[in-house]
Order: C-alpha cells, then structure tokens, then sequence
C-alpha cells in the first residue's frame, strides 16, 4: 500500500490510497575504556556512508565460534546445565560437537538467495543487498580445566577465554568450520582504514570479524552473564589456518571487528533482531555514542538526547525488526529504484528545508523502497543549538514480507499483529555525512537522537529506571 501525503508548511495531513533485552559495550581496542571519537581534523574528506571502522557495503563472511564451557572443577556455578534446549550442555570435550540447533538460522554460510540467516537477511534488506553479511562456525566445548590448569576453580576473563578457545582450536589443527570455509580466502576481503574513509575491497591476511558467542559464561567464568556483551573486541592468540598463524582486522586505531556476547542455552534467533544486529551496527555507525533506537546503555558516559530511552526501531533495536530513513541515510543506501537523491520519496527530493508550498508526496513501503519524508524544523533557540528534524515513512508492516513486524511479536503469537501506516520520528543534530572534521561527521554529543512521534500523543508519561 502507498500513501499520499500533502504539506501545507508544517501541518501534516495525510491520506491513505488503496495502493529480549541486551546490555552491551563497545569498547577500545584494550577492553577497558570505552570508545571515543577525536575531534581531530583530516585533511581527507569523511563521508559517513564509507562507515565507522567496517564498510558499509560488499560481501562479507565472519567466522563465528560458538562455546560451551564445561564446569569440570565448580559444576554448580554451571549457570545452564540442561541438555534439552535448543543447545545443550555436553560433558564432552572437543570440536564441533553438540552445536547450537539454529545456526543456520543465524547467519547464511553462503551468498544464495533466498536468505534465511536473520543477520544475513536484516542486513540484506536494509541495505538493499549492498551489504551481505555471511558466516560460517566452529563449535568448541572447552573444559573449564584448561582454561584455569594450574589455578582449580580459578577465575577468567573475557580475554582469557578467548585465547584459551583460540588456543584449542590451534592444538586440534586450526580452522575447521561447520560448512568447509577453511581458508583465509574465506574471511578477508578489505582492509580498514580510519573512520569515514573508503576500506579498500583487498585482502591483509587478517579475519575481517571473528563472534564469540558464550552459552554459560558468569562474571567470574568469562567475565558476563546471559545478556551481555562486548564488540570492537578480538582474542590474543593468532589462528592457525592451514599451517600459518593468521591475526584479525583492527583499523588505525586499533578498534577491533569482533564480537564476544553471552546467548545462553534457548534460541535467540527467534527475535529476527539480535544482540548481533547490534554490534555490527556499531561498526558501520560508530561507538556508545551512536546508540539510538532502542539500544542506548545507561553505562557510557556519552550525553542522552532525551530523557528516558527513546525504544524507537532501527539497526540497534526498538519496536519494528526494520531499519530507519536516518540510518540508510547516513549508511548511504538506497534502493534502486529511489536514488536520485540522498533522500527520496518515489525518487523525487523529500528532504523539506524550507517552505516552498504545497507538495504532495507518494510514499511507497519503506522497508522495500526506502522512500522517507525529511523535514527539517525551522526554529531553534540559539545558533549554537543543533538542528532538528520530522521523519516520516510508510511502513507496510505484515504486509510486505519484509523484516518489519513488531520485534515482540515474533516470539508470542498472542500478541496484536502489526499496524500498517505512516510511522514518525524526531532527529535531533547528527545532520552531518560528510566533512574533513571527523568530530562532525562522528560527534560524540547527542547519544539517542531519534524519538518516536507517537500517534496518541505524549501524555500521562513516567519514566522509571530499575536498577538490578
């Protein structure tokens, strides 16, 4: 269904024609400061389509290695010691045995058509398949005695997980995934640069993502709980593949492209939108500070936009499993048919700056044509404040066999199904894609800019925050 809008300056008028929580942290290359961004400037010209610290477009594939810890020495600190989910704890030690049921589920291994992995397709479909993202897995169930041989029920981190996983894997011969993808080939296609700048498509001999998915790390085992988890993170020890120890991609500023998240025993795959769509958000969008959408953490120090989280929808999270007009916008994807212009409604300019008189629009399912309607507030209070904006998309919502339903209805068929129709949103600063001033095109200020526009209005509101 399309749907037909007029505006008259400001007023809005529209017609219609009959056409599970996760607490993260992205981190600095040593793991114990948060990212930031310098306000440096550069003499190169960044451009934020060209992405944070991974490119926005190409085909890439992950190598994604899925452990189980076994808790030989405390079984009772064991936080998931049932067999029967969707993956089961096992006593037996070694490599690819008693994998996860819904891998395939995760990620497409190969770049065929239709795709079912929910990374694979979201990305897919929000990039209008510029942006395929692929992997393929390992399975290791470690004892909890080779991570700590010579300390007995002793603790480990995150880090000390990783190398001693990585460490395994290298003393039972190296890479040997799930699907065959057992060469360097397979994982290496660009190498990285600095924020903003083009990632040239040529190999570097390193792993451009390595994921680390925990089934029953504990903070004292591993360092998280079910629900938490790290990005611009990466093991120690080299990988052995086929004979010769390979490293893994880092940019110039030695953030890492990988991910290290605790999924527990059940399926997570099941919300289509994951902790996983998160973190590599992180590496086309930039760090904490460009959490909006329904995945801003309380435990950054970067500045909120709005009182509250805002739990809009978007590559972060929030209500819908699609992307959002702003996010396409700076990611620089646009649909085939709808390019003309940086934002577009039926391929005509729809970012509205100034009034011009009545023009009427035709907007088209977003999701599948990314047609979005931009317009930009004429007052502020000082000319220091930053500039804002109304965004309006037309989301066919069950109707249009997209990733866009309502994140929560996808796990409880009891739920109300979704609503098709005009969805709207508030921008506030974050207006800058292109500069030679990397603080412009990747500010640290305005964490959470994008607020819902509700249709009911905002009355009657509490925000309440639990802490645990």
């Amino acid at each position: 269904m399309k749907q037909t809008i007029s505006i008259i300056g400001l007023l809005l008028s529209f017609y219609v024609s009959s056409q599970t929580n996760y607490d993260t942290y992205c981190f600095s290359n040593n793991g114990s400061t948060m990212m930031q961004v310098s306000g440096t400037t550069n003499s190169d010209t960044l451009k934020s389509k060209n992405g944070a610290i991974f490119p926005t477009k190409g085909t890439f594939r992950a190598l994604t290695i899925a452990v189980n810890i076994i808790y030989d020495q405390t079984p009772g600190y064991n936080p998931a010691p049932n067999t029967n989910d969707a993956w089961g704890y096992t006593t037996t030690e070694g490599i690819n045995n008693n994998p996860p049921n819904y891998l395939l589920n995760f990620f497409d291994v190969n770049n065929t058509t239709p795709y079912s992995g929910c990374v694979t397709r979201f990305y897919a479909e929000s990039s209008f398949n510029q942006l395929i993202m692929l992997s393929d897995f390992m399975v290791v169930n470690i004892k909890q005695s080779r991570i700590t041989p010579n300390n007995f029920g002793g603790t480990f981190s995150y880090n000390g997980l990783m190398d001693s996983v990585i460490s395994f894997i290298n003393l039972y011969g190296g890479l040997n995934t799930l699907y065959n993808h057992d060469s360097i080939n397979d994982y290496d296609f660009c190498t990285l640069s600095n924020k903003g700048l083009v990632k040239p498509s040529s190999a570097d001999n390193k792993i451009d993502i390595i994921n680390f998915i925990l089934r029953n790390t504990t903070i004292n085992y591993g360092g998280i709980v079910y629900g938490q988890g790290y990005s611009y993170i990466g093991p120690n020890k080299l990988l052995k593949i086929g004979g010769i120890y390979y490293d893994y991609n880092t940019d110039v500023n030695l953030h890492n492209t990988g991910t290290y998240q605790c999924v527990g025993s059940g399926d997570f795959t099941v919300w289509k939108k994951n902790i996983f769509t998160h973190e590599y958000a992180h590496f086309f969008l930039g760090g904490n500070e460009f959490h909006t959408s329904g995945g801003t953490s309380a435990n950054d120090n970067n500045q909120n936009t709005f009182i509250g989280s805002q739990w809009g929808y978007g590559l972060f999270n929030g209500g819908l499993t699609s992307c959002n007009g702003y996010e396409r916008w700076r990611l620089g994807w646009h649909g085939s048919t709808n390019n003309a212009y940086p934002i577009a409604s039926n391929n005509e300019n729809s970012d509205i700056t100034k009034f011009t008189g009545e023009k009427t629009f035709t907007l088209r399912d977003f999701v599948t044509y990314g047609d979005a309607i931009r317009i930009k507030l004429p007052y502020k209070d000082s000319e220091f404040a930053s500039n804002q904006y109304i965004w309006l998309e037309n989301h066919q919502s069950g109707k249009n066999e997209k990733f866009d339903e309502p994140i929560y209805n996808l796990a409880d068929t009891c739920r109300n199904v979704a609503k098709a129709g005009i969805y709207s949103y508030y921008q506030v600063g974050k207006d800058i894609i292109e500069s030679t001033d990397k603080s412009k095109v990747f500010p640290t200020t305005e964490k959470d800019n994008l607020r819902i526009i509700s249709a009911e209005g905002n009355y009657n509101v509490i925000t309440v925050r639990t802490i645990f």
